[in-house]
Order: structure tokens, then sequence, then C-alpha cells
């Protein structure tokens, strides 16, 4: 399971894990290590959401902002 309390990555700024690369940041974040055992404990993490928004790209073929946008955004009339 894969969730915020599993996950907490380096998040300095020279992190790989952070580049504009996304087959990079998909390698690091499967290099990243469980902090905790999964369900033991809560920690803010961006990998989630990272890999939440790779995997939204594959399935639809289009960018998460062009997803985002055309199907939350602009429907709810938001600029």
């Amino acid at each position: 399971k894969f969730n915020q309390a599993t996950q907490k990555p380096d998040q300095t700024v020279d992190n790989p894990l952070y580049s504009q690369d996304k087959a990079t940041t998909l390698q690091m974040i499967l290099k990243t290590p469980l902090q905790y055992a999964p369900g033991t404990k809560t920690v803010y993490s961006d990998v989630d959401y990272m890999l939440l928004g790779l995997i939204v790209e594959k399935v639809t073929g289009k960018a998460l902002d062009e997803y985002v946008e055309n199907t939350f955004y602009k429907p709810l009339g938001l600029n």
C-alpha cells in the first residue's frame, strides 16, 4: 500500500525526485524507501501526488495540467 504515511523523500532542492523530467521523477519515486510500515504513521509527502499525476497522464494521454483544466477548472467556471 502506498500512502502519505509510508513514504517521505528528502525534499532538498537538488534531489532528482523533484526534477522536471518525468522519467527521472518516476525512477526516483520507485527508489524512495519507506520510512515507516504502511498504516503506522502519517507524514505529509508529495510523492503520492507526483505518482498520481504520472498515472493520470498515462491513462488519459494528456498532460496533467491540460487534463485538470478541461475536466475540473473549465466545467466549474474557474480560471
